[in-house]
C-alpha cells in the first residue's frame, strides 16, 4: 500500500510563485538531523542521532526507552484494566476501551472490511448504497425505526449517528448515552442487524436511489470535479482511479436490486468484520459479554461459503512512477487559484516502537513545514492567502 500526503497552497498572484513557495519547505527534511538521509527509514538507530530532545535537560528525569532493542516489537493496544480485545466462533473481532470523558457516553463503530474497490463493473456505487440501506430497515426493523429509536435517546443523525463508505471499507457509527444499560443493549443489537440483516427489498432501493443521486449531484461543482481529476491523476495505473465510492449514476439510478443483494451477501460476513466499542465503562468484561450475545448469531447468508472460507477483498498495487505527474482544471464556477502537491511514500504502520517513530518523525516534518508556510502566510505582503 501507499500513502500520501497534500500540501495545499492558494495563490494571490501566479501558480509558480505558489509552486516556488511551497518548494521553500522542502529542505524541512532535514529536522531529524542530517544523517538521517543516509539511513534506512524501516532500522533504528541509536539515541544521540536522534534529534537533541533525547538529550536535553528537561527529559532526564524519565527512564530511558529501549527503542533499539523493541524495535519491531508489536505493542499492546493499551493498559490491560483499560481495553479487552477478542474474536468471537464466528470470526468476528472486538475492541472495548474504557475512556472517561464524556461520561456516561458510548461510541459504537461497526467496522466492515469491504468497499468499494470490491466492486464489480456493474457494481460501482453498490457499496455506498447499501451502506444507505442500513438505516432505512433491517430484518426487525421496519422503515426508519432505528433512526427514531436512535433519535429517542438523543443520538441526532448525522452528529451521533452515521456511516462512510470508503475504497476499502465501510464503517457504522452510533455515540449514545449509557446511563441506562438497557440502550447499550439495544444500540448493539441495531449494530448486529447492519451487519448481517439489512433489508434490501426492491422497494427499499428504488426509494433510496433518490437520496444517493441528489449527493452525487452535490459533489459534482467546481471543488468535486476537480478533485476527482486529482485523485484519478493521482492513482492512475490502479484500479483505485476507478472505484470512487460514489459510483456510477448508471448504477446508482437503475442497477438491478439483486446486484445490492448479491454484493451485500456475498462481503457482508462475521469474519470481515470488527465491532469497536468505546466509553465511560465500569465493567469492560459486562460489556465483552453484551457484544457476544449480540453479535454470536452473525453468521454468513445462506448459499455462501462457510466461515473462513471467505474471497478476499481487491487490494491493488498502487502504481510507482518516476517522472511527476500534473493535471490543471479550469472551471468557470472556480473562486480562487489552488495548487496542490502531493508526494508518495510507502505506507508506515504504527504497531511498533519503530512504527511509532517513524510516524512521530513525518508528523514533525509536517508541523514544520505548516510553520513556515503561517509565518509567510502573516507576512505583510505574502505570496498566497493560504497554505497548509
Amino acid at each position: 500500500g501507499a500513502k500520501h500526503e497534500s500540501t495545499m497552497a492558494t495563490a494571490s498572484s501566479h501558480p509558480s510563485t505558489t509552486a516556488t513557495t511551497i518548494e521553500d519547505g522542502g529542505p524541512a527534511t532535514g529536522v531529524v538531523g542530517d544523517d538521517d538521509r543516509h539511513s534506512s527509514p524501516s532500522s533504528p538507530r541509536s539515541p544521540s542521532s536522534m534529534g537533541g530532545a533525547v538529550r536535553s535537560s528537561g527529559w532526564r528525569s524519565l527512564t530511558p526507552y529501549p527503542l533499539v532493542e523493541r524495535w519491531n516489537q508489536v505493542l499492546e493496544l493499551g493498559p490491560s484494566d483499560r481495553h479487552r480485545r477478542g474474536v468471537l466462533a464466528n470470526g468476528m473481532k472486538y475492541f472495548v476501551q474504557r475512556t472517561f470523558k464524556p461520561r456516561e457516553r458510548a461510541a459504537l463503530a461497526l467496522a466492515v472490511d469491504v468497499g468499494s474497490i470490491a466492486e464489480d463493473l456493474d457494481e460501482r456505487g453498490v457499496a455506498h448504497l447499501v451502506e444507505h440501506l442500513a438505516f432505512r430497515a433491517t430484518e426487525s426493523n421496519d422503515n426508519f425505526a432505528i433512526v427514531r429509536f436512535l433519535e429517542s435517546i438523543g443520538a441526532e443523525f448525522g452528529a451521533c449517528q452515521n456511516a462512510y463508505t470508503s475504497m476499502d471499507e465501510t464503517v457504522y457509527e452510533l455515540l449514545i448515552p449509557i446511563d441506562k444499560p438497557e440502550v447499550m443493549t439495544q444500540a448493539l443489537k441495531v449494530m448486529s442487524e447492519f451487519a448481517t440483516k439489512v433489508r434490501i427489498s426492491d422497494a427499499d432501493v428504488n426509494d433510496e436511489r433518490g437520496a444517493v443521486l441528489e449527493e452525487m449531484r452535490m459533489g459534482r461543482d467546481a471543488r468535486g470535479r476537480a478533485s476527482e481529476a486529482y485523485w484519478k491523476l493521482l492513482m492512475e495505473g490502479s484500479l483505485y482511479a476507478e472505484r470512487l465510492p460514489i459510483g456510477m449514476e448508471s448504477v446508482v439510478r437503475e442497477g438491478d436490486p439483486e446486484v445490492f443483494r448479491r454484493f451485500y451477501k456475498k462481503w457482508y460476513r462475521p469474519e470481515r468484520m470488527a465491532v469497536v466499542v468505546a466509553g465511560d465503562f465500569e465493567d469492560l468484561d459486562a460489556v465483552v459479554v453484551e457484544i457476544e450475545a449480540a453479535f454470536s448469531g452473525c453468521k454468513p447468508a445462506p448459499g455462501q461459503p462457510p466461515v473462513g472460507a471467505a474471497q478476499q477483498v481487491p487490494r491493488p498495487l498502487i502504481a510507482p512512477h518516476a517522472e511527476p505527474r500534473m493535471v490543471c482544471t479550469v472551471d468557470k464556477e472556480h473562486t480562487k487559484t489552488s495548487v496542490t502537491v502531493t508526494f508518495k511514500y510507502e505506507a508506515n504502520k504504527v504497531s511498533t516502537p519503530g512504527g511509532f517513530f517513524r510516524k512521530t518523525v513525518e508528523d514533525a516534518f509536517k508541523l514544520a513545514l505548516d510553520n513556515r508556510l503561517y509565518k509567510i502566510m502573516r507576512r505583510t505582503d505574502p505570496p498566497f492567502f493560504s497554505a497548509a
